[in-house]
């Protein structure tokens, strides 16, 4: 901030700390251009933002040039509302939000003229935005698909916790307390623009934090095929990882070269020899023939290990996310 807009935002936090302000919500503007002074409406995509009738948006030209307005009714490419008898030349539109700023306002002051003001509102009129964001899905369960793009590492820990009996008399026992495996994974992706951000928004509202699981898929190429796969087959063959001893994994996603997905749920496995038989609840309904299968991808059934995620939103409009989650019994 300049010294000016220092000076404006230290008498707001003085004068209007403990109340409530109307928050910008800067990732969803958009750019509309000239507005007249008798304009009562905006063409913007409304699906790109949380734009709300009866709730308030910011026309935006500077700091120093700017209204709020209610929206009287809206669209999918509109929003209405009384003139404001203010013209803009370079507007840019977004939603406002009322929330309230409970640690205040920090100042750091640099060397140069510039200070950067740093303030954390706790927007007061949120609403469950949850709605389907158009992933597949098995079992009616949600599987989140590459289309969120991964970022960085896919972390994941194996753990069976246990309790050690130690008396300092003899051999220490451990026992384990529960019989299913903890398996955790930190999940990072990211949203490329508006369309992909609100589309996240609205799945992360639907998992109710902890309460929704949805299918994670490993992304490695977990098991190789040893023979092709015909529509109507309910087993397929891969190279053997002792499933039938090891693993209680219940669902796989089959990756054809030529991009095709299909995701099965896999109800038991048997091993012979070097080969794992897996069997499929039911027939596989496209074929894959070793040749052109990409990969054969482990998912596992999770749920947020959070009830807060964090979107960060960066200056090149991409937002990333980053949450743990836990697998879950089917």
């Amino acid at each position: 901030m300049s010294e000016h807009q220092v000076s404006l935002a230290r008498a707001l936090a003085y004068g209007q700390g403990a109340g409530l302000f109307w928050i910008p919500v800067w990732p969803e503007v958009a750019y509309v251009g000239p507005v007249t002074d008798v304009a009562t409406s905006i063409a913007v995509d409304t699906t790109l933002g949380d734009y709300r009738q009866g709730s308030s948006a910011l026309i935006w030209e500077s700091d120093t040039k700017s209204v709020r307005v209610t929206i009287t009714s809206l669209t999918a490419g509109q929003i209405n509302f009384a003139a404001t008898g203010i013209a803009f030349t370079a507007a840019y539109v977004c939603p406002l939000r009322y929330g309230r700023c409970p640690a205040g306002v920090t100042l750091k002051r640099g060397p140069n003229k510039l200070t950067e003001v740093y303030a954390e509102f706790r927007v007061d009129d949120n609403v469950d935005l949850g709605a389907s964001a158009g992933f597949p899905t098995l079992g009616g369960v949600d599987v989140l698909t590459d289309t969120t793009y991964y970022l960085g590492d896919y972390q994941e820990s194996i753990i069976q916790q246990i309790e050690v009996f130690d008396s300092e008399t003899g051999k220490v026992s451990q026992t384990p307390l529960y019989d299913i495996v903890d398996q955790l994974f930190n999940l990072s992706m990211t949203a490329r623009g508006k369309s992909d951000l609100m589309r996240i928004r609205k799945w992360l509202h639907l998992r109710k934090g902890k309460l929704k699981p949805f299918w994670l898929i490993n992304q490695a190429n977990d098991l190789t095929l040893v023979a092709n796969v015909t529509a109507v087959a309910t087993t397929i063959q891969v190279t053997s990882i002792n499933y039938q001893t090891y693993y209680t994994t219940s669902a796989i996603r089959i990756l054809r070269k030529n991009g095709v997905a299909t995701y099965h749920s896999v109800t038991s496995g048997t091993t012979s020899g070097g080969t794992d038989t897996l069997v499929l609840s039911a027939a596989a309904g496209t074929a894959a023939n070793i040749v052109d299968v990409a990969s054969i991808s482990f998912m596992r059934k999770v749920c947020l290990e959070t009830d807060r995620v964090e979107l960060r939103h960066e200056e090149n409009g991409y937002t990333t996310v980053k949450a743990p989650v836990r697998e879950v019994v089917n």
